[in-house]
């Protein structure tokens, strides 16, 4: 049986302290303190986001589908909120960003999400700058958000819904 690799929270944050992209940075984050899966976490729009109630909606489009087809709805950790909150408001003037919201928020032009195994690599590379375990992935962030729900004794069935999974038994991989 393979070992769940998960990171450490000193790990977390040695990570996003020493990402200086801003977009990569908000990924990064966003998979660590939701545990959406990469190409969720690319396929974003602004529409998704609902600052004011604190939720990222998850949908399947024509474009996108999630691995398992179901629609969800991820809360917002305060953690988080900060990170996200400078993709809407201008923190200098504290004024809102005007921005079309089914614009892609990861993308250079609006139309296409960046590209999977570009910030792979690039949350790769940001490891091995920290000598961290070679076998850790930016799916480990995954990993550690369900385990860490776990460990805070958050009800499983609540966690298979914020992971999307359609078995409990995916679902309990998390829980050791």
């Amino acid at each position: 049986e393979k070992k769940l690799l998960i990171f450490s929270s000193s790990e977390i944050n040695l990570i996003l302290g020493n990402i200086h992209h801003t977009k990569l940075r908000q990924i990064v984050s966003i998979g660590a303190y939701t545990g959406m899966r990469l190409n969720e976490v690319l396929t974003l729009k602004f529409s998704s986001i609902s600052l004011s109630e604190k939720i990222i909606e998850i949908i399947n489009t024509g474009s996108f589908a999630t691995k398992t087809k179901k629609n969800r709805i991820i809360p917002i950790p305060n953690t988080l909120l900060k990170e996200l909150n400078v993709l809407f408001i201008d923190t200098d003037n504290d004024t809102p960003i005007l921005v079309d919201s089914e614009s892609y928020i990861f993308s250079t032009d609006g139309k296409a999400p960046f590209n999977k195994s570009y910030i792979t690599r690039k949350f790769k590379s940001v490891l091995r700058k920290l000598n961290l375990n070679e076998d850790l992935h930016f799916h480990c962030l995954r990993h550690t958000y369900f385990s860490n729900l776990s460990r805070l004794n958050v009800p499983v069935n609540y966690i298979k819904e914020l992971a999307g999974h359609s078995s409990i038994k995916t679902t309990e991989i998390y829980l050791h």
